[in-house]
């Protein structure tokens, strides 16, 4: 608002030359702050107009399938601007909640506009939810009824544009666990804690059964011998394993 007061003012002056129209650009920022300030009080202390603004953002965030953190931290901001109370900020984020779970927004629209005391009023009110709207990504679906709603509030449907979007956040690429490696006395298949002839008996019977040279002997194919090989060295390292803790 303090931009087009600004641009407003300097339209007027340029007419008489480079000082007036700086003189009133100058003028217009400063009015259109004050016009910003009064619309923020107007709105602090009138309840039904806090829950209808919240209830449109809270709808036109969840267009998109889910209310991002982005949105909530625009919504807090937003809360922080109108300097509301306590009591006024959990009505905003009931507002906010009730408009998620869907609600008519051409009507509630209509009756944000009406409760503005003009147009200027209502379009900064639709300004704001533009703001709030568009601090995350929106697909064209959601754009279009932002569009309407801001529309109906006396802001022209183009001004959604003026508001970019930042990029979406890019998911966070989680490295693959890493497997770990099966238990000694799994590969083994004896009870953990095994020792002695039990352990050295199920070792054998297990380095045979699986022996490569046994395997291509009874014409298994290139695969299978690869694979007996592969299941030898983990039985034997398994062995290895327990013998190592076994001598400490």
């Amino acid at each position: 608002m303090q931009v087009v007061g600004a641009a407003l003012g300097a339209g007027i002056g340029i007419w008489g030359g480079v000082f007036p129209a700086a003189v009133f650009a100058v003028t217009g920022a400063i009015a259109g702050r004050w016009l910003v300030r009064r619309i923020q009080a107007s709105v602090r202390d009138d309840l039904s107009q806090q829950r209808l603004l919240f209830r449109l953002a809270g709808h036109h965030c969840k267009l998109n399938g889910v209310v991002s953190e982005r949105h909530l931290a625009a919504t807090r901001a937003l809360i922080a601007k109108l300097d509301l109370s306590l009591a006024g900020q959990r009505e905003a984020v009931s507002a906010f909640n009730q408009g998620k779970a869907g609600l008519e927004a051409d009507l509630v629209a209509a009756r944000l506009r009406r409760s503005a005391s003009n147009r200027i009023y209502s379009a900064t009110l639709a300004w704001w939810l533009v703001q709030l709207v568009r601090s995350d990504a929106q697909s064209l679906t959601a754009e279009a009824r932002l569009q309407r709603t801001i529309s109906a509030l006396g802001l022209p449907g183009w001004a959604v544009r003026l508001q970019r979007t930042p990029e979406p956040i890019a998911p966070v690429a989680r490295p693959a666990p890493v497997a770990q490696p099966p238990s000694p006395w799994v590969v083994l298949g004896v009870p953990p804690g095994t020792q002695g002839p039990a352990l050295k008996k199920a070792y054998r019977r297990a380095i045979s059964a699986h022996h490569p040279d046994k395997v291509a002997a009874a014409g298994g194919s290139a695969e299978a011998v690869a694979a007996a090989k592969h299941q030898s060295q983990q039985i034997q390292a398994a062995w290895d394993k327990i013998k190592r803790h076994a001598s400490r």
